[in-house]
């Protein structure tokens, strides 16, 4: 019994990688009849390094344990020596590794299997030359063994990426195609060897040859139902890299991920496909297919609430029946609701399932096809909705605004209302916003279409489905008697909608004006509304403001001339171009026309703030402050003053005085808008700089989980805690990690570029100061590679791979050559 589990095992093991996982239970239930059996344990121990190694996961050290044993009771098995050298490797034990290594190659130089592992040991270690000694010594004893031949022609992959000489580059690759082939001819479906030698075809530039490989190779794993994943990779990275069709590799990372999902293929596929997303989504903020590529990879990586976010976001921009089925998931009439929002306690953004009467089914058709705050994807996590109704309260309160504005501020916060679970107070909002704007007269009905859509989705949620019939034949009857959609005034509302509510909405907020404009191009509102927007977002990337912004911000003057906010907006923006007098002359005329205005007066004071006038700057924003006392952009603006006093300031008292009310004001700042994220960074700073070190760690901490939950300022925030490690704690390593970090998320964004000097700066001189620093040089091919700079980057991950064996080096420089 017992020697029949045992050969069943090794039987396992050795017929099909299909079979590890039998094999592992026949020798686990071996070693419980017979525990320190050799021959029970040396199997055990090659199946889970099998499968730790198929898999590619951080190796378990369960296997570490278990190839102990196994040696422990085969003290002479020099072959599972060199495999507990290879894993100890990933557990970074590097002396024991190689001392492992040395006394098997030592005990058993001729040894085949001792030798085409140890071969495999100092190519993982950098030394390929080595390794191709060891494997050719290897290959006298078998030379028919396919899988020294793969060794070889790895080893020769790996020397071609690290010569430099065109002549040294071909040969290495004529040897490495030599290798793969006769690793092919020996073993035809291997196809680990079939995709290596497709990608060296590709890089000979004998595409049809590399494609015949791939398609040899999708058969063969069609076939044994085996690796389809691992050539779905390949092939996508082909494509990418060789053909240049980036269609094509989507397409195929897509198809990789979406099978086995503990293997190490898919979380490549999945890191491959969210950076080409954000790459895209970084040159035009509504690529709709990027958002939905982004969809996918958190839903298959089971970040449910991701998803759903990128999917909504997607379809604000495409549409596309894939991206919508993981939202609604029920498309059976019968089946229950799921609506994008709840009015109770889930909040914004949510997927909430609702119970379905025969009524409630015919209804919700009609209710997904209104244009309304309850049918534009709102996402809660992207809205601090504390802040949002202190800025509603505060315009209404204000009576600054014209009767149209009030109706729709008045939506909005019914709304908001609504999401907080107060539906009597939305409803008497929503009703204000119908009979201020029934006082336009016979013109009103275009305006009307958006509350009337929210009282029908208001009335649902009430289970008053009579009162929701109600508002949907009001909307059917301005829709016979105005067939022609989309309407200019909903395309503004739901512009202003989504710049009133988040920045995360901005470009969304920027094509509706645009398309309002299409069919309305002199109105006051649109060209306002789309003023504002690119002057947020010129504002929010600190570029060089674009002509763009300041063309559409006389035009909005136009079309607005008593509009003394936008008169000061371009009036800031005129200084980034250089025009002083211009600005000064805007932004005077401004405050005479205008000087109780808190808007206004906040922006004014911004301005002087940023000619250098601070003292003037912190009058107008307390001046302003008395106004709208709950204000966290005014409290902030003022943080930003004394920051600029402490600058300043000579005397010691003085600094200190200017600090107190710096920390004060961004203090409130926070308390009133508490994902307020740059206020956090701000703050930290100074607690930085008043040796509160405990407290500046605390609030990056902070910053920090609000980013990741918000998904917004994740970059700012590694910026200002890399500046904190390195001028604050002295901590270069964790500076350099942080400044990384923020580059890579978008070297084109002001925190990527800032990364990118600082980065570069401490590259510089470290290699000044040490002229073989390999870390140094790989910091700078980083940087050349973000910026896109391909030749330096290459030259620099070269120089750093002479001083420094490192696999992320070697993997870019891999990558780069391709």
């Amino acid at each position: 019994m017992l020697k029949g589990l045992g050969e069943k095992g090794w039987t396992f093991l050795k017929f099909s990688r299909k079979y590890y996982e039998r094999s592992k239970e026949c020798f686990k239930k071996a070693l419980e009849l017979e525990p320190d059996e050799g021959e029970w344990n040396a199997g055990l121990a090659i199946v889970l390094y099998r499968t730790d190694d198929l898999f590619q996961n951080s190796p378990d050290s369960n296997t570490v344990d278990q190839l102990r044993r196994a040696i422990a009771t085969n003290p002479d098995d020099d072959v599972l020596k060199v495999l507990l050298g290879l894993r100890l490797v990933h557990h970074k034990k590097y002396s024991e590794a190689e001392s492992l290594v040395e006394q098997a190659l030592e005990r058993s130089p001729e040894h085949p299997h001792v030798i085409r592992y140890v071969g495999k040991f100092f190519r993982n270690q950098g030394s390929v030359d080595r390794s191709i000694a060891l494997l050719k010594k290897a290959s006298e004893k078998v030379s028919n063994s396919a899988f020294i031949h793969h060794q070889l022609g790895l080893c020769y992959k790996n020397k071609g990426k690290r010569a430099r000489k065109e002549n040294e580059i071909k040969q290495a690759r004529e040897q490495c195609i030599y290798h793969l082939e006769r690793a092919i001819e020996l073993k035809p479906n291997f196809i680990l060897a079939m995709n290596e030698l497709a990608l060296q075809f590709g890089e000979e530039k004998a595409m049809e040859k590399a494609e015949e490989m791939f398609q040899n190779a999708f058969q063969v794993a069609e076939e044994t139902n085996d690796y389809c994943q691992t050539v779905h990779l390949y092939y996508a990275e082909f494509q990418q890299y060789c053909v240049s069709c980036e269609s094509a590799a989507i397409k195929h990372y897509i198809e990789c991920l979406k099978l086995n999902p503990n293997y190490f293929e898919r979380k490549k596929s999945a890191e491959r496909l969210e950076r080409i997303a954000k790459r895209k989504i970084s040159n035009n903020a509504i690529d709709g297919e990027a958002f939905g590529i982004l969809g996918i990879v958190y839903k298959e990586k089971g970040e449910k609430q991701k998803a759903i976010e990128c999917f909504e976001t997607a379809l604000s921009f495409v549409d596309n029946e894939d991206y919508l089925t993981p939202i609604l998931k029920h498309p059976d009439p019968s089946a229950p609701f799921v609506v994008k929002v709840d009015t109770s306690s889930c909040g914004m953004g949510c997927l909430v399932t609702m119970p379905c009467s025969t009524q409630d089914s015919s209804l919700k058709t009609s209710l997904l096809q209104l244009e309304c705050h309850f049918t534009w994807a709102l996402n809660k996590n992207y809205i601090n909705l504390t802040d949002l109704l202190n800025r509603l309260e505060e315009d209404l309160n204000l009576n600054i605004e014209s009767k149209a504005r009030i109706a729709q501020t008045s939506r909005n916060m019914g709304f908001v209302k609504c999401l907080l679970g107060s539906n009597t107070e939305a409803l008497s909002y929503f009703e204000r916003s119908v009979e201020l704007t029934k006082s336009h007269g016979n013109e009103c009905d275009k305006l009307l279409v958006v509350v009337y859509g929210d009282l029908a989705w208001l009335y649902y949620h009430m289970g008053n489905f009579a009162e929701c019939e109600s508002y949907l034949n009001k909307l059917r009857e301005i829709k016979v008697k105005y067939p022609s959609v989309p309407y200019a005034k909903v395309l503004g509302e739901k512009g202003w909608t989504f710049l009133k509510f988040s920045r995360k909405y901005y470009e969304r907020s920027k094509e509706c004006f645009k398309k309002a404009l299409e069919l309305e191009p002199d109105e006051g509102e649109w060209n306002a509304g789309l003023a504002i927007v690119l002057y947020r977002t010129d504002d929010l990337f600190q570029n060089s403001p674009d002509s763009n912004t300041v063309d559409q911000l006389r035009r909005a003057i136009a079309t607005n001339p008593d509009d003394d906010v936008l008169k000061v907006l371009l009036g800031l923006r005129l200084v980034h171009h250089k025009k002083y007098s211009e600005a000064e002359s805007l932004v005077e005329q401004a405050l005479e026309r205008s000087p109780e205005h808190p808007h206004v007066i906040r922006y004014v004071g911004k301005f002087f703030r940023n000619q250098g006038s601070v003292d003037r700057s912190i009058d107008l924003l307390k001046r302003a402050l008395e106004k709208v006392s709950n204000s966290a952009f005014i409290h902030h603006q003022l943080g930003f003053c004394y920051k600029k006093k402490i600058k300043r300031a000579g005397r010691n008292q003085e600094i200190k005085q200017a600090r107190e009310q710096c920390i004060y004001h961004l203090e409130m700042a926070i308390e009133l808008k508490p994902n307020l994220i740059f206020a956090m960074n701000e703050l930290a700073l100074q607690y930085g700089e008043n040796q509160y070190m405990s407290r500046a760690e605390e609030m990056f901490q902070n910053a920090f989980q609000i980013a990741t939950e918000t998904n917004d300022n994740y970059q700012a925030v590694h910026l200002y805690y890399a500046d904190f490690q390195q001028y604050y704690m002295r901590c270069e390593s964790a500076a350099i990690k942080h400044y990384m970090e923020c580059l890579k998320i978008n070297p084109k964004q002001f925190e990527g570029k800032k990364s990118a000097e600082c980065l570069e700066r401490i590259a510089k001189r470290r290699i000044s100061n040490n002229a073989i620093d390999g870390e140094a040089f790989g910091i700078l091919g980083i940087i050349y590679k973000e910026k896109g700079e391909k030749q330096k980057a290459i030259e620099c991950f070269e120089t750093a791979l002479n001083f420094v064996d490192n696999e992320d080096y070697l993997s870019n420089l891999c990558e780069l050559r391709l």
